[in-house]
C-alpha cells in the first residue's frame, strides 16, 4: 500500500480499520453459532466430534446469519444490476441475508442446513477467500473449545439480556 502512494499513517490506520471489522464480525458470528448450537443439542454433538461436521456448521452459519446485515456501496461507473440501469455516483445496498438466501445460488436457501457443503465465498459477505479463512478459523477454534468445554448448555431468550446456562459435564 505504501508503494500505491498511501503514507504510513494511512497504512496503520486501514490495517487497525481492519484488525477491529475482522474482531467484531467474527465475534458476531461465534455469538449466531452459540445460539444455533444451544438450540439444536444433536447439531451441538455432532460438531463436537467430528471437525468435518464443525466446518460445514460454521459454513453454513454464517450464510445463514450472516455478521454484516448490509453493507452500503457507491457505484464507481455506469452499469447494470439485476436489470436496474445504475449511474456513477448512485448508491446501492448489499443485503447479505438476502443474497444467501437466493434461490438462484442456494436450493433451499432459506432452510438452515449446515451439511449443504461448501458454498460461494462471495455469497457469504467476505470479501476474499483470506477473510473467510481468517472468520472461519477464529470461529472454529472457538467453537471447539467451547464444545470440549461446555458440552451441554442452554440460552433462555429475553428482551432486554440473554442469560447463558452450561454444564461442564456432558
Amino acid at each position: 500500500m505504501i508503494h500505491a502512494g498511501f503514507g504510513e499513517r494511512q497504512v496503520l490506520r486501514f490495517a487497525s480499520l481492519m484488525v477491529a471489522a475482522g474482531q467484531l464480525t467474527t465475534t458476531d458470528a461465534a455469538a449466531t453459532m452459540a445460539l444455533l448450537l444451544a438450540e439444536n443439542p444433536d447439531l451441538r454433538d455432532r460438531v463436537r466430534d467430528s471437525p468435518k461436521a464443525l466446518d460445514e456448521f460454521i459454513e453454513e452459519a454464517v450464510r445463514h446469519e450472516p455478521a454484516v446485515a448490509a453493507t452500503g456501496r457507491a457505484v464507481t461507473q455506469s452499469t447494470t444490476l439485476g436489470g436496474v440501469p445504475l449511474d456513477a455516483g448512485d448508491r446501492v445496498l448489499l443485503a447479505w441475508g438476502s443474497a444467501n438466501r437466493d434461490e438462484r445460488h442456494f436450493n433451499d436457501g432459506g432452510v438452515f442446513r449446515p451439511e449443504r457443503g461448501r458454498t460461494n465465498p462471495a455469497h457469504l459477505g467476505c470479501p476474499t477467500r483470506v477473510a473467510c479463512h481468517v472468520a472461519g478459523t477464529g470461529c472454529g477454534i472457538a467453537g471447539h473449545a467451547a464444545s470440549s468445554r461446555c458440552p451441554a448448555y442452554g440460552v433462555i431468550r429475553g428482551v432486554r439480556e440473554v442469560p447463558v446456562e452450561w454444564s461442564t459435564t456432558g
